[in-house]
């Protein structure tokens, strides 16, 4: 009788299945896709060779070092703040309605849009470009 325990699904062995942190860290990220079949057909083609610098520029040039990067710091999203009481110069959640907006265009490749948005604590102005 077979243990089905021991039994491995049919397809292709998952990326970086039994494979040691140093091969892992002999990957570089341009090279991500070798690992499940794709060849040339893999990651640095799909997303580019500007993604692949901005990785290495960040200080990530492996697999284990995407692993292992920790972003410097994290935004609570989740946390709303009454717009009477946003501080100037952080980086806040805020929910209102949008009271008016107006659009301009003062050149020809540049569109403004303002709105208005407030709260039973006060309101904000909120610009968007392009």
């Amino acid at each position: 009788m077979e243990d089905v325990n021991h039994v491995r699904p049919a397809g292709p062995e998952p990326i970086g299945a039994g494979r040691s942190l140093a091969y892992l860290t002999s990957i570089g990220v341009g090279e991500i896709n070798t690992l499940s079949g794709r060849g040339a057909r893999g990651w640095a083609r799909t997303q580019g060779l500007k993604r692949v610098r901005d990785l290495q520029e960040a200080g990530i040039g492996s697999v284990t070092d995407l692993l292992f990067h920790i972003p410097r710091r994290y935004l609570d999203r989740s946390r709303k703040v009454p717009l009477g009481e946003v501080p100037e110069g952080d980086d806040v959640t805020v929910m209102g309605v949008i009271a008016a907006v107006n659009t301009r265009r003062p050149r020809r490749n540049l569109v403004i849009v303002e709105a208005v948005v407030a709260d039973e604590t006060g309101s904000l102005k909120a610009v968007w470009f392009n």
